[in-house]
């Protein structure tokens, strides 16, 4: 018998639609179906691991998988609290890094590349069952997007930040920038070898990848994986996706 992908218990709130019964079986649906993809791109781990347990705080900003206990906070986020039950590509997102982090990843991600990295791959993996190369359409007030894998610099840029859009390509990276900023670099990289090959062959490439690599999490290791496990008809396509970026393969 399967193991559930979302454990039984989680509480809800029948008089807030964005937290009753029907939302979390929504919920539930996006996360069994990211599992499904997962296992479909060759990561059969995924279908063993453990029950995410669900928590819905609907009154605080959360969007926060914990994965070593294995529990999704499910909150609002944003100046107008939106509910992060809307969005399909945040919660699959928030999962996939449960899945890799349970899997391909167990380490400690030590270096702000290595970071970015880890969100690029929650993105792209999340991206694979989404209509659109976007993550958190319709959750800002001013319509813009938390990434766009297309184009980068479409994405929101936190108040934080001292840039007036996110970098593409590595020559955009300002000093000290923090890691979130720096994922819609491979993000591009992704967007361009999926329009290229395929969602679904980006997927199983990606898995393929993780579990070639013999070096750290760096931009530049992932890329040399990415080519080192593509089919001689798929190399050029891979190799210009990481050019386009401006991270150099050592194929």
């Amino acid at each position: 018998m399967q193991i559930p992908a979302v454990a039984p218990g989680t509480k809800t709130y029948a008089s807030n639609p964005d937290f009753d019964a029907n939302a979390l079986a929504r919920v539930s649906g996006w996360i069994e179906d990211e599992r499904a993809m997962f296992v479909k791109a060759g990561l059969a781990e995924a279908a063993d691991l453990d029950s995410v347990r669900v928590d819905f705080v609907p009154f605080s900003p959360a969007a926060q998988m914990n994965a070593a206990t294995g529990t999704l906070l499910l909150g609002t986020i944003g100046k107008r609290d939106v509910p992060v039950t809307r969005s399909d590509d945040l919660v699959r997102h928030e999962y996939a890094h449960y899945v890799l982090e349970r899997t391909l990843l167990p380490h400690i991600v030590s270096s702000p590349e290595a970071a970015a990295m880890h969100e690029s791959l929650a993105d792209t993996f999340a991206s694979v069952l989404d209509v659109d190369w976007t993550l958190g359409e319709g959750m800002l007030s001013d319509g813009r997007v938390y990434r766009s894998m297309e184009d980068p610099h479409q994405g929101a840029v936190p108040l934080s930040y001292t840039v007036k859009q996110l970098p593409a390509t590595m020559s955009e990276i300002p000093a000290n920038f923090p890691p979130h900023g720096r994922a819609g670099i491979p993000n591009h990289a992704a967007y361009l070898i999926g329009t290229a090959l395929g969602r679904d062959r980006l997927a199983s490439l990606y898995v393929d990848a993780l579990r070639a690599l013999d070096r750290g999490l760096g931009f530049t290791a992932f890329a040399d994986a990415t080519v080192a496990v593509a089919a001689p008809t798929e190399r050029t396509a891979v190799v210009d996706a990481w050019k386009a970026v401006g991270i150099t393969t050592g194929s």
